[in-house]
C-alpha cells in the first residue's frame, strides 16, 4: 500500500511540474496596426553568434531615465564587462509609455563601444506627455570577439503625472 501511495504521489508532482513549465511558456500577442515596437533595425545591426550562458561577458547593467519639467527625456545605461574578455558593447535603450495596451515605445538611442564597459547617455528628441508612466527598455548585446551575449534591462517606472515622481496622480 505505502509503494501505490508514493508512485501516486510522484506522479502528482511530477504532472505538477509539467503543467507549471507548460503555462510559463504561453505568450500572447495582440495585433497593431502601427507597431512602435519594431526592432528589425536592431536586430539587422548584431554581428557574429550568440552565446548561450548569460553573463559571461558582463559583469553588471543599469539602465535610467530622467524627465524634466518641459518632457526632455534622458535615457541612461551603464554596463560593465570583464577587461580581458569582453571587446564591444552595442546598446539600444527604448523609452517607453504605458497605455491602455501595454508598454509601447516612443522614442529610442543607441550606441557601440569598442571597450570592456560603456557608458551611454542621451537626450531624445521626443518628448514625454503629461499624464502617462514611462520606463527604460535596454536591449544590450556584449561581445568577447566574433561571440556575443544579449542581456534585457528595465529601468524602474518615471510617474510623469504626480508631483514629486511618487504615485499620487494628481493632474
Amino acid at each position: 500500500m505505502k509503494k501505490v501511495f508514493s508512485v501516486k504521489k510522484r506522479i502528482s508532482v511530477l504532472l505538477a511540474i509539467v503543467l507549471m513549465f507548460s503555462t510559463l511558456s504561453m505568450s500572447a500577442y495582440a495585433a497593431s496596426d502601427d507597431d512602435l515596437n519594431d526592432y528589425s533595425e536592431e536586430y539587422s545591426q548584431i554581428e557574429g553568434y550568440p552565446k548561450t550562458v548569460r553573463w559571461s561577458f558582463t559583469d553588471f547593467v543599469t539602465t535610467g531615465m530622467d524627465i524634466s519639467s518641459s518632457g526632455t527625456i534622458i535615457v541612461d545605461c551603464s554596463v560593465d564587462g570583464y577587461p580581458d574578455v569582453t571587446t564591444k558593447i552595442v546598446i539600444y535603450s527604448y523609452a517607453q509609455r504605458h497605455t491602455s495596451s501595454g508598454w509601447v515605445n516612443v522614442a529610442g538611442a543607441s550606441g557601440s563601444y569598442n571597450n570592456w564597459y560603456a557608458v551611454m547617455e542621451k537626450t531624445l528628441s521626443t518628448k514625454a506627455t503629461w499624464g502617462y508612466d514611462y520606463r527604460v527598455y535596454s536591449s544590450i548585446y556584449v561581445y568577447s570577439g566574433s561571440q556575443y551575449e544579449h542581456i534585457n534591462a528595465y529601468s524602474a517606472v518615471y510617474h510623469y503625472h504626480s508631483s514629486g515622481g511618487g504615485t499620487d496622480c494628481t493632474l
